[in-house]
């Protein structure tokens, strides 16, 4: 691993894995290679036993760790042990009978360990304490090439030392030894130094490379190195430029020591169309577009002669170009984003507007070549793009591009209610959104309910519908946009009888906990009555025996609290609407329920305000439906007088939000998965009382409500695992629910593939890639050669290669996932040879 890697971090919430792996959970006393307990173990020293332990010394990976968990107080003989369920670092072992943390980690990790001692008194005391466990990659050097390679005199030279497991900056210095002369080690702090220059003195070189980070105390690491240097014929070109497909291509290879003059071929490999000048060394010609390895032969004139080999890679890409086309619309204030098409160019692209202007909202990201925003002024807009890649010396090129701004699609949206009371007024609208106003409306089939009217210019639907039954109609709405927009959607409306309000005990509003909004109106209930009178509200609240029911009714209306401002009374009655008596109004702080279910004023003369407490009287198992009642005491409600209920202690059944089955994983993949229970009283709680999860996975139990319980991780054996998950709530009595899952491990994915190896130039040839494993469907691709395409969800490779020589290509394949980071991937290297 490079400088910058990070352990995993596992906390009560989050586990974060990388590439290079993370530890493992145990719960419990575990055992490792640490030496085996005494048996007389540890006494305590009397008193409260206590953790002193406050923090633990960082580790690193593959070194062996040795630390105490120290301990005051206590009576008799003192136990060790891990909290169950807590993360503790795979490789490490807890003694029970002196609390000492010895083993050796192999990947970087980092957590909160939870620590319990137990003494052997009675009654028996227990300590627990949360200590941070950190461990870190050691710090070590790898080469690239490995090994680090020879050279030659007159011959450019490089090799690479990166520092793995770095702990901030890094300093490199060459230790002891000689490197060869004219060789230099560079870039001394960063995480890769290179070895660099061009060796002026053949001999063996050994020398020791060293890198310090700034650890505290700051970590060493060294590796040692020899190097022989030659005079041997070698190729001294280091690296070819870069070449565009189908057009001309030339540059000249030198070499160096030997005997001139040289002789020069291609090897086994060479891009079709080039070809190599034997006296010169002058690669020149046209080649296609692909992926190449080239291999050059050089041979001197001694006797016996010399050779000497240099192989390079060429990616040959078409030259970059844009074509001045017109992008995709645009629509006003809707997100717009859309590549700037081009074909060519090598490394990363920087892109321009060079002349122009794009439209208002829009802009074009210099990274990517992407314009994007939300357009805010309709019209055509023509600017012209620049883009430049990074060859040496770089592309340049650049195309005209228009963005035409319409205004956003017009859509009718559902705005009409599926249902509407028969002989009650009705008014309503067939609303659009996008478009350019002004809109016309139309009814393009079926009818409207009878007694109501579309008028045209504004979408109103109005009337008093006369008669029952279902009504289906079309709508079109036009806007006035050039091109004009028009858009159409089917409506349906039943007309039935009125389902009435929650006036009545009969049909009450079912309330849960919370806080919720309601209004007093109308003026004259029902809208028939020739006199005013009092409106009511009732509101059905289910709670179970022992609970304690609290509703707050707050009122408000438009102009605030004034003399025509509601004054709300509020009333707790049985399903016969006769009033309860176990009640506690405003202001009582005993624990007594003796009072009449009614309350008009809070504070009376301060706070006109209604509040109620009922005690539930019933066994525990049975649950009780509690109507409350709102109204206003003087019986003038009007329509804009509005008020807020409040409701607690209402029953609330605990409810896992999660199928029995969970989603299906890969072995071999890492996953994060969350298992939800809300509901409930207070706070949630929840363990696994059963079964096991699939080994590898550990888990979280998150208290809150909901309850959340955390499982990630991953596994290596496939197969079925099947858990009970328990939860409970603070109720009294205690709510407590379990539920069994089932979890699914497939095997891992794994490519059967075995394509053809040689194929013939202009004929075509199939082969169907196959896989087991892993989740499906798969999905299939192909890189690095074009004579080879694959259907992705097939799987079928067709091979149609248009030149001979030796080529290779990757065959990838991944493999569906269905949990969070649980999507698995493979790709396997293949050589073809292409025959004439």
């Amino acid at each position: 691993m490079k400088a910058g890697a990070v352990p995993v971090l596992i906390t009560g919430a989050l586990l974060l894995t990388v590439a290079c792996g993370g530890g493992s959970g145990t719960s419990g006393s575990s055992s490792g290679s640490s030496a085996p307990p005494t048996s007389l173990g540890v006494s305590g020293t009397g008193g409260a036993l206590s953790i002193t332990t406050t923090s633990l010394p960082d580790g690193l990976t593959g070194k062996s760790y040795s630390a105490s968990i120290a301990v005051n107080g206590g009576n008799g003989r003192l136990t060790w042990s891990l909290s169950p369920g807590s993360f503790f670092p795979g490789g490490l072992s807890l003694d029970a009978n002196t609390g000492s943390i010895t083993g050796t980690v192999s990947s970087a990790v980092f957590g909160d360990v939870t620590f319990k001692v137990t003494d052997s008194a009675s009654p028996q005391q227990v300590a627990m304490k949360t200590i941070r466990m950190t461990f870190r990659w050691a710090l070590s050097i790898t080469t690239i090439p490995i090994p680090v390679p020879g050279g030659h005199t007159g011959v450019p030279y490089k090799a690479a030392f990166y520092a793995g497991g770095a702990n901030g900056n890094m300093t490199w210095s060459v230790a002891n030894g000689q490197v060869p002369p004219g060789l230099s080690l560079t870039n001394v702090t960063s995480s890769e130094a290179d070895l660099v220059g061009m060796p002026t003195q053949t001999g063996i070189y050994a020398f020791t490379v060293q890198t310090v980070d700034s650890s505290i105390p700051p970590q060493t690491a060294t590796s040692n190195v020899s190097i022989t240097v030659d005079d041997k014929l070698a190729v001294a070109t280091g690296q070819l430029h870069t070449a565009y497909a189908y057009e001309p291509y030339s540059q000249t290879v030198s070499a160096a020591n030997g005997t001139p003059p040289y002789h020069w071929s291609f090897g086994a490999y060479f891009p079709a169309g080039l070809s190599i000048d034997a006296t010169t060394g002058l690669i020149s010609g046209t080649p296609g577009q692909g992926n190449y390895t080239l291999s050059v032969v050089v041979t001197d004139s001694s006797s016996p002669a010399q050779a000497a080999q240099q192989s390079y890679s060429m990616l040959i890409l078409p030259r970059l170009h844009i074509d001045s086309s017109t992008l995709p619309d645009a629509h006003l204030s809707q997100p717009y984003s859309s590549y700037v098409p081009y074909t060519g160019g090598t490394g990363n692209l920087a892109w321009f507007v060079v002349s122009g202007s794009l439209p208002p909202g829009l802009s074009l990201q210099p990274q990517y070549g992407t314009v994007s925003g939300t357009p805010t002024q309709l019209g055509a807009y023509t600017f012209t793009v620049q883009v430049q890649d990074s060859s040496t010396p770089p592309q340049t090129v650049q195309g005209q591009m228009t963005v035409n701004v319409r205004a956003a699609t017009l859509t009718l949206q559902p705005s009409l209610p599926q249902r509407i009371p028969v002989n009650v007024s009705f008014d309503g609208v067939a609303a659009v959104s996008g478009g350019t106003a002004p809109f016309t409306w139309t009814l393009n089939g079926g009818a409207l309910p009878t007694g109501l009217n579309l008028v045209g210019s504004t979408g109103e639907i109005s009337g008093t519908p006369t008669t029952t039954g279902a009504y289906t109609f079309t709508l079109n709405a036009s806007d006035s946009s050039s091109p004009r927009q028009v858009a159409s959607s089917t409506y349906t409306m039943t007309v039935g009888q009125a389902l009435g309000r929650n006036d009545a005990i009969s049909h009450a509003t079912t309330l849960t906990n919370g806080s919720f909004a309601a209004s007093i109106s109308p003026l004259f209930d029902p809208p028939t009555a020739s006199s005013l009178s009092a409106d009511s509200d009732y509101y059905r609240i289910t709670s179970v025996g022992g609970a304690t029911v609290k509703v707050t009714v707050t009122a408000a209306s438009l102009g605030g609290f004034n003399s025509g401002a509601l004054d709300p009374v509020l009333e707790f009655v049985d399903a016969n609407g006769v009033r309860l008596s176990a009640c506690r109004l405003p202001g009582n702080t005993t624990t007594n329920f003796n009072s009449s279910c009614i309350d008009d004023d809070i504070s009376p003369g301060v706070n006109q305000n209604s509040q109620l407490e009922y005690l539930v009287p019933r066994t525990s198992d049975t649950k009780v439906d509690i109507f409350a009642h709102v109204f206003d005491w003087r019986g003038d409600a009007r329509p804009d007088m509005s008020y807020s209920i409040n409701v607690s202690g209402a029953f609330l059944p605990i409810q896992f939000q999660n199928l029995a089955s969970l989603p299906d994983f890969a072995a071999n993949t890492s996953i994060y998965y969350s298992i939800r229970a809300t509901g409930g009283t207070g706070t949630l709680t929840g363990s696994i009382t059963s079964g096991q999860l699939p080994p590898g996975l550990l888990f979280q139990s998150l208290s809150g409500n909901p309850w959340t319980g955390l499982i990630n991780g991953g596994t290596t054996v496939a197969g079925d695992y099947s858990f009970s998950i328990q939860v409970s709530d603070q109720a009294s009595p205690q709510q407590v629910v379990s539920q069994q899952f089932t979890w699914h491990v497939v095997p891992p994915l794994q490519l059967t593939a075995v394509p053809p190896q040689t194929l013939t130039v202009g004929q075509t040839t199939t082969y169907q890639a196959t896989a087991t494993g892993g989740m499906l469907p798969y999905y299939w691709s192909v890189y690095q050669w074009s004579g080879v395409t694959i259907d992705r969800n097939t799987g079928l490779m067709t091979f149609q290669p248009s030149a001979a020589g030796q080529f290779t290509y990757d065959l990838w394949l991944v493999g569906s996932g269905t949990i969070d980071g649980g999507t698995q991937w493979m790709h396997q290297t293949y050589s073809v040879t292409v025959n004439p």
